[in-house]
């Protein structure tokens, strides 16, 4: 099994090609850094905060200086940071092969009761109604990896869903989903 350092190392090598182009003077850290921080984490099951600390890392990938909590806050949402997450995920992609069955599906993400949070809205969930957002998902059948994906209120149906994915997919695709995505509507756009 291939340890989680040896993944981060083969995954940032991606990371480290599609960063190169950060110029802001400004910033401490490059973004291919703050990148690689997220990924960290993400890789262990761990929290953005858990890899701002060196103790989290081993030596051998450990960078020199770790941004901290607020910094990786502040960064995440700037444009530079999210498209080189774009980069390296499409240049990861298309390592995979990609085949011409595809598969849909939404999954509810549900927030605790006192969130306050005003993008969260209610909508329907696994067997119930909750309050939060829905992560949509066009999977490629052969590679099993993602080949586009939405995250929307939870008060977002799947067709409204599979209306963008159907726009932006290959022709040709046969794409699968369950009975929420049975409606003619999208019959005639695939």
């Amino acid at each position: 099994m291939e340890r989680e350092q040896d993944r981060w190392k083969r995954i940032y090598r991606y990371v480290r090609l599609a960063g190169d182009i950060d110029h802001n003077l400004l910033h401490a850290y490059p973004d291919n850094l703050i990148v690689g921080v997220l990924l960290w984490g993400a890789l262990n099951d761990r929290p953005v905060s858990w890899a701002c600390e060196r103790q989290h890392w081993p030596g051998a990938i450990r960078p020199g200086t770790l941004p901290s909590q607020s910094c990786m806050s502040r960064r995440l949402r700037t444009q530079s940071v999210v498209a080189v997450l774009e980069r390296s995920y499409q240049a990861l992609r298309e390592e995979l092969p990609s085949g011409m069955l595809k598969f849909i599906d939404a999954k509810p993400l549900p927030v605790g009761g006192c969130t306050k949070d005003h993008d969260a809205l209610y909508g329907r969930a696994a067997s119930c109604k909750a309050r939060g957002y829905k992560l949509f998902c066009l999977c490629d059948g052969l590679s099993k990896a993602a080949d586009d994906w939405l995250l929307g209120p939870m008060n977002w149906s799947e067709q409204k869903a599979a209306d963008i994915f159907l726009s932006r997919i290959t022709p040709g695709c046969v794409v699968v989903g369950d009975g929420e995505y049975d409606v003619s509507r999208l019959y005639d756009a695939a």
